[in-house]
């Protein structure tokens, strides 16, 4: 077996945002692979790692001229998907589920609404979640602001908060994995 660098990309729905193709769900996987094999057993892979940005939880979706019915199934919809990210993870037995940055639409969020995400992403079986604040849900102190709060609502143990600029080490087996971080701090 030789080790290989293998990216499987699993994606419902790619949108257009400012000239950049955006993935909504992409599945990196470091592997070992037999070079004469074309079937890839998930479960034999040394890493698992499910990334994805921008699910941009909380959006209103009042700048559009939808109706009440439509708008509320929509907001529905982002959670839902959470949940499917999350099951697709504890099936694929990820090591790693990581939302690199706008996991929420604003900073403005309400209690309600961070709970119910935090109950979703407490769900994930692996090593931790990973999650980047972006440029919507910027990292800011304080102990009513968005992070402090979602930190609140998670598992000991599973969230893993890239809030500085650094690298975070975290052990996967024997593996150690690297994450560097360059989170968002304001909007612009």
């Amino acid at each position: 077996c030789s080790l290989k660098l293998r990216f499987i990309i699993k994606c419902r729905n790619p949108s257009i945002h400012m000239g950049m193709e955006k993935l909504v769900v992409v599945l990196l996987i470091i592997c070992y692979k037999n070079t004469n094999s074309t079937k890839i057993d998930y479960l034999k892979m040394s890493l698992r790692i499910l990334h994805t940005a921008d699910v941009h939880l909380g959006i209103k979706f009042n700048s559009k001229n939808y109706p009440d019915e439509t708008r509320n199934k929509l907001v529905e919809e982002r959670y839902i998907s959470l949940k499917r990210c999350v099951e697709y993870a504890n099936e694929t037995k990820c090591h790693f589920l990581v939302i690199a940055g706008d996991l929420f639409d604003t900073v403005y969020i309400s209690r309600k609404e961070i709970k119910k995400t935090a109950d979703i992403l407490n769900r994930f079986e692996g090593i931790h979640l990973v999650v980047l604040p972006g440029n919507h849900d910027f990292y800011e102190e304080g102990k009513e602001k968005l992070w402090p709060v979602f930190t609140e609502y998670m598992k000991e143990g599973l969230l893993l908060l890239l809030d500085e600029c650094r690298r975070y080490e975290c052990q996967a087996g024997e593996e150690v994995v690297s994450f560097f971080a360059a989170p968002c701090f304001t909007k612009h």
